[in-house]
């Protein structure tokens, strides 16, 4: 019967019924709706769904914003004892993931909580393969890992530590030390002012200096005493001014301890997390702030009162060099007076006004210098009376940054570093908060996850991807490290609809048989009739295989698939044609059966087996003609599972 002109009904009434069966599947198994088309929702969302019952937790407090990685951690880890609508939808959608077990360096992958298989080439580097409806991202996970330490994202940059905070002490500390030794010195002269004690508190202020002055003689006017009172208030001013100074030192000394202390603790965890060992909620504390910045303040603010009083003094440095020189001049009238006029043309320029005495140090040097010069009775005593009650005082003033050189220098270093320290907090305090919300049920989470975005990829091509895990804590210098700083992860994705189609060789089981016929003239007659002389069946026969592996387009695969095959006979003079159903047992072999119109040779019409006289074998009609009704069983092979012919 020939295959040309035969309406389609009829030609379907020959296929088998396990055929018909196949096409259905495919028709159906092309016509499913991926789960992928419906509306993604993000891990953030995921997260704000569970907070309301989660409250408690670091990553669900008011204010806190977590990355779209940090939150997929979050709601997988919290989803694995949460039986909610909201972690079943999630677990639901869970969509690819690709996980790298860092301490037992093996992958595995997984789809909606299911394993996926993953293909390894001779170096271990995986191939994940997704399916043409994984259009969400594809989440690449390093698990059993420290958060603290490692990163996954490329590019994150380094911070800088505390360290600055042991040379701040360093400081601190030699600061700390100049004070108190000028302040000794200081101690044994003469002030109106209170004397720091050693905690730090002031004093009673010391009697007045009394010095003891000789009578004048009877046959002169008398000479005043010195007036200590001006300058001595500003040296009492001064010091009680550096006072406040070693003060707010001290204060900014315990705020860093303070800090340190908290980096330490810290620090000392995240080696613990490095380790492998569980790091609780309770062990990461938030550092505070408002201590270092208030003493900062503090500092800053007794800076700025001894630098203004500084400025102030710089104009009375011509007048108190002047004075000094009266101070320290020979006992003659004439060299004290043409002294004591340099202090008066230096007076006037000097500004500050003394606390106690209420008139300007300018004035008050001018007229002792006058009284000093005036006095014409025991003129070297007087001399000596003046210079021990105020030449000290002189002597302070003079260029007092100079005599202060430990501390100004300890000072703008401080004040330099201030900077630094508080960028030092901040990035502890930063990288606490980040550990606090890496949390979930008062245990740290050891995973890392990234995500790949828009996972389509060409069904004839595969791509090298890999993941960089890299040490990048800014503490990573004090930690003893359980891995290299830096290591990078390949691995290759390909699409699944590249072995949706294989192809593979194939034996051949079926009924058909080739026939051939000779002109025989029976036993005991003259007479030619057709008689069937050759019998030779089509099994054995070979066949090329080209296979649809429908269930690729499929969540999930098994050993044992079923698919559809399409082949071809590959012997030249036999032309035959195969389409059917499948089982492939372990992308190896595949046992099919199905329908198999093949071209045989006929008998002409009207030409019959011992009925039709003929003459000789050329008067035997014949006619090629596809038979339809026919089915085959076949055990095929797939080249495209061998490593031959695959990609390297």
């Amino acid at each position: 019967m020939p295959f040309r002109g035969e309406p389609l009904s009829a030609i379907a009434g020959y296929w088998p019924p396990v055929l018909r069966v196949t096409a259905v599947v495919v028709l159906l198994s092309a016509g499913l709706p991926s789960a992928a088309n419906a509306q993604a929702t993000s891990a953030t969302e995921y997260l704000a769904k569970l907070c309301p019952t989660h409250s408690s937790e670091p990553a669900c407090q008011p204010g806190v914003v977590v990355s779209e990685e940090e939150a997929w951690v979050l709601v997988r880890a919290a989803c694995r004892t949460d039986r909610s609508d909201t972690c079943r939808e999630f677990l639901a959608r869970l969509g690819p993931v690709l996980t790298f077990d860092a301490k037992r360096k093996s992958w595995s992958a997984e789809w909606e909580r299911g394993p996926l298989p993953l293909k390894f080439d001779v170096a271990g580097t995986p191939t994940l393969r997704l399916r043409p409806g994984a259009a969400r991202p594809l989440k690449i996970v390093v698990t059993d890992i420290s958060p603290l330490t490692y990163s996954a994202q490329p590019g994150t940059p380094k911070e800088e530590d505390l360290a600055v905070v042991a040379n701040l002490k360093t400081f601190l500390a030699l600061a700390g030390t100049g004070v108190q030794g000028l302040l000794q010195t200081l101690a044994a002269v003469p002030a109106l002012g209170p004397a720091p004690s050693p905690n730090g508190a002031p004093q009673p202020p010391p009697p007045q200096f009394s010095p003891k002055i000789a009578p004048p003689a009877p046959t002169g006017p008398p000479c005043k005493p010195p007036d200590v009172a001006p300058v001595a208030a500003i040296v009492r001013d001064r010091n009680l001014q550096l006072v406040d100074l070693a003060r707010a030192m001290r204060q900014l000394e315990t705020e860093l301890d303070a800090v340190e202390r908290a980096r330490v603790a810290f620090v000392r965890q995240v080696q613990v997390a490095e380790d492998g060992t569980l790091v609780l909620l309770a062990a990461l504390p938030r550092p505070s702030s408002q201590g270092l910045e208030k003493a900062f303040s503090a500092f800053e603010v007794a800076v700025a009162a001894l630098r203004g009083h500084t400025d102030q003094l710089a104009s009375c440095q011509p007048a108190l060099s002047a004075f000094s020189a009266l101070l320290a001049g020979p006992a003659d009238r004439t060299v004290l007076g043409t002294l004591g006029k340099e202090v008066a043309a230096t007076s006037g320029s000097c500004t500050i006004a003394g606390s106690a005495a209420q008139r300007s140090l300018g004035f008050s040097l001018a007229e002792q210098a006058e009284e000093l010069v005036a006095c014409s009775t025991k003129l070297p005593e007087t001399t000596k009376l003046y210079a021990a009650a105020l030449k000290g005082f002189t002597d302070r003033l003079i260029d007092p940054v100079q005599a202060e050189a430990k501390v100004w220098a300890a000072v703008d270093k401080a004040a330099a570093s201030k900077a630094r320290a508080l960028a030092g907090l901040e990035t502890l305090t930063r990288e606490v908060q980040n550990a606090r919300q890496r949390t979930w049920g008062g245990v740290l989470i050891r995973e890392i996850a990234v995500s790949r975005q828009n996972p389509q990829l060409p069904w004839n091509k595969a791509q090298s991807h890999s993941i960089v895990v890299k040490a990048d804590s800014p503490y990573v210098k004090e930690l003893t490290l359980s891995r290299e700083p830096s290591l990078e992860h390949p691995f290759r994705l390909e699409s699944a609809t590249g072995q949706v189609l294989g192809y593979g060789i194939g034996i051949i089981y079926t009924p058909l048989y080739e026939h051939g016929w000779t002109a025989v003239a029976p036993p005991g007659s003259t007479t030619k009739v057709i008689t069937e002389t050759k019998r030779e069946t089509r099994a054995g026969d070979l066949a090329a295989f080209l296979s649809y592996r429908f269930t690729q387009h499929w969540p999930h695969t098994a050993f044992i698939e079923p698919i559809v095959d399409l082949g071809v006979g590959v012997t030249s003079d036999r032309p035959a044609f195969f389409l059917g159903g499948a089982l492939q047992i372990g992308r190896v072999a595949r046992l099919g059966y199905g329908w198999s119109p093949q071209r045989i040779t006929r008998l002409a019409p009207g030409q019959e087996v011992g009925v039709i006289e003929v003459a000789s074998n050329d008067d035997i009609r014949t006619r090629k003609a596809f038979e339809l009704k026919n089915s085959y069983v076949s055990l095929v092979f797939a080249l495209d599972s061998l490593s031959l012919f695959n990609r390297p």
